[in-house]
């Protein structure tokens, strides 16, 4: 079974990283696999010896951005939720008040706290300044999401994440 975690864990890890412009998925997982010195007990976690493989996988794509002088956008300063808690008998939509710092195309994902992802909110390309997105408090097919709590997790296309969770009643 955790062989199939792992597989599937970067399957997502390398679908994430595909939505997102210029960003590199460095996989190690075959490597860690083939070697059962370099994880731990569960087969899931590194040991030391993972730890530098995973190092000198990062070391070569991270110096070429380095010496690309590839400059990444400031991070998100600011997000804020309003209602919070969001009641869905209540309020028809939430709305995620965040500051821009340059201009560019937004994507809000909405996460259950199993780490399932809820709904995809893909925004149009929004100019430096401050902004909202709004939630409808609804699943990808429509459905009402469940009383919970929920991470909300805002990127660019340059993967600047900034995560509040948001208390659905």
């Amino acid at each position: 079974g955790v062989k199939a975690l792992r597989s599937a864990y970067a399957r997502a890890l390398s679908d994430v990283a595909s939505e997102f412009f210029d960003v590199v998925f460095v996989s190690v997982d075959a490597a860690l696999a083939a070697d059962s010195t370099l994880l731990g007990f569960d087969g899931v976690h590194p040991q030391p010896a993972g730890h530098v493989l995973i190092a000198q996988a990062l070391r070569q794509p991270i110096a070429s951005a380095i010496a690309a002088g590839r400059v990444f956008p400031e991070p998100l300063t600011h997000i804020s939720i309003h209602p919070s808690p969001f009641r869905l008998a209540r309020q028809d939509v939430v709305s995620l008040t965040f500051h821009a710092p340059a201009s560019a195309s937004y994507l809000l994902r909405i996460h259950d706290m199993a780490g399932r992802e809820v709904r995809k909110i893909v925004s149009y390309a929004f100019t430096q300044g401050n902004h909202v997105i709004f939630w409808d408090g609804r699943d990808e097919r429509g459905t009402p999401a469940a009383p919970g709590t929920y991470t909300l997790s805002l990127s660019s296309g340059r993967v600047i994440f900034r995560t509040q969770r948001l208390l659905v009643l």
